[in-house]
């Protein structure tokens, strides 16, 4: 069975006419469009125009069966998926999915263990990784540069500057 990805919310209506924003989950926000139509959790499809880019996570999009507020307004908070083969296949070496590092040990940059990856969170400025810590709680890190120091998918490890964390 083919794993559903999230890749899209529906967040708060946009005008009278039935528009809503569309908080993304991708890279680039129209590469969610780009995957043809979305599905809800009950299997329901949704077929979006784009009308704008509002930022780098949001979209101002139509849906043809939503022609005024009060609709666009009742499928708000709605998550909607695509199956995962519809992703395009990773042909760089340092490139991978958000979802890949769910479940990958964190290390320092000395080799000690610090948790797992729980989560990954985005509130704006970075992802946030979230750390199920080796001795319990949680801890997290911005997944940037500075912070993070490596990324092993062939053993399974992120490679983490310890003094980072927060």
């Amino acid at each position: 069975m083919d794993k559903r990805i999230h890749v899209a919310t529906i967040g708060a209506p946009f005008g009278v006419r039935g528009y809503f924003r569309l908080k993304t989950t991708t890279e680039h926000p129209k590469d969610a469009l780009s995957y043809g139509p979305l599905t809800d959790t009950k299997g329901i499809a949704y077929h979006f125009t784009l009308v704008r880019v509002e930022n780098s996570h949001t979209l101002v999009v139509s849906e043809k069966s939503t022609s005024d507020r009060t609709k666009a307004e009742a499928l708000r908070g709605t998550k909607l998926y695509i199956n995962e083969s519809a992703l395009p296949k990773i042909l760089q070496d340092d490139a991978f999915y958000v979802r890949d590092l769910i479940g990958m040990e964190v290390h320092d940059a000395e080799g000690n263990v610090i948790g797992t990856v729980a989560t990954v969170e985005n509130y704006g400025a970075s992802d946030i990784l979230v750390i199920k810590a080796k001795e319990g709680g949680l801890k997290q890190i911005a997944f940037i540069e500075d912070s993070v120091l490596d990324i092993c998918r062939d053993h399974n490890i992120i490679v983490i500057e310890k003094n980072h964390l927060l």
